[in-house]
């Protein structure tokens, strides 16, 4: 069964969300200081060098050698003995709150921030269930740089983030590679509208000082193709500016800016071979997220 952003409200993460991300692994594309090109996630298999870290409930594929049997034999419940080394990676996840992404179209079931915010849910979990450590870092108007996240005490946050303000992404993503410091990845959640003069020089940034990033673009659906008739009134939520107006006179000229607009993401991201995804709230997010990991 697909999942899209019509998850309910207080649920970032459903059964059917789960069931989506199966066996998936949240791994870095790059070959990166202190990391294996393989990707960040570790061996999870009890071995020497490793301490217990914590229990979790046993999942269809994981290591039978993995499984605390004699929890077992008092709970009749299976999980699994998560071991992990003396230095763990770290997964930061930098999710742009301004004003822009409160925007919802006409067919989409929430805003760009809600489906940033299940996809950003999806990453903590497959982090967490890798052991890795997380940390969420937002910018706009509400900004908070939270490093140790459990995958709850994320969605719990998720939850309850509101757009405003503007994009100004640079400070946080710098405090995000500090959190890193070592082994990790920072995955970069925005629609990146504002951010075509610098993004390329801040994705150079993650490459100079050796950070593994992934870039994950959000947007909706008639942000796209503006499949809208009638006279509109538009604004512009972060600099509070409005024009009135006929889509159907202007629908050719912002077609080809938007092309123009999503090319410039997309070579910035090439030229500096961060991954980039882009999704809307329409779309089968476990399915995109899957083909994204692959």
């Amino acid at each position: 069964m697909p999942f899209t952003a019509s998850s309910p409200r207080n649920d970032l993460l459903t059964p059917e969300v789960l069931n989506r991300l199966g066996r998936l692994e949240l791994i870095a594309h790059q070959a990166v200081t202190g990391m294996l090109q393989s990707g960040i996630h570790r061996s999870r298999n009890l071995g020497s060098g490793q301490e217990f870290e914590q229990y979790r409930r046993y999942v269809a594929g994981d290591d039978l050698r993995q499984v605390d049997w004699h929890l077992f034999a008092r709970s009749d419940q299976l999980h699994c003995r998560i071991q992990s080394p003396d230095t763990a990676a770290r997964v930061a996840i930098v999710l742009d709150t301004s004003a822009s992404m409160g925007y919802q179209g006409s067919v989409s079931s929430c805003t760009k921030l809600r489906c940033a915010s299940i996809v950003a849910a999806c990453l903590g979990y497959l982090a967490e269930r890798q052991g890795d450590v997380i940390g969420l870092f937002t910018y706009g108007g509400e900004r908070y740089n939270l490093p140790r996240l459990s995958c709850s005490e994320l969605c719990q946050r998720l939850n309850v983030i509101s757009p405003s303000g503007g994009s100004h992404s640079i400070e946080c993503l710098g405090t995000a590679c500090d959190f890193i410091h070592g082994r990790g990845i920072v995955v970069w959640l925005s629609d990146f509208l504002g951010e075509e003069p610098t993004v390329e020089t801040t994705l150079r940034a993650f490459q100079v000082s050796g950070k593994a990033c992934y870039a994950i673009q959000i947007l909706d659906s008639d942000e796209l193709d503006m499949p809208l008739h009638g006279t509109r009134r538009f604004e512009d939520p972060e600099e509070a500016r409005d024009i009135t107006t006929d889509p159907a006179s202007i629908r050719e000229d912002y077609i080809l800016r938007m092309k123009a607009f999503l090319g410039t993401i997309q070579e910035a991201c090439l030229r500096q071979n961060i991954p980039l995804g882009r999704f809307t709230s329409k779309d089968d997010l476990g399915k995109l997220l899957a083909e994204f990991l692959a």
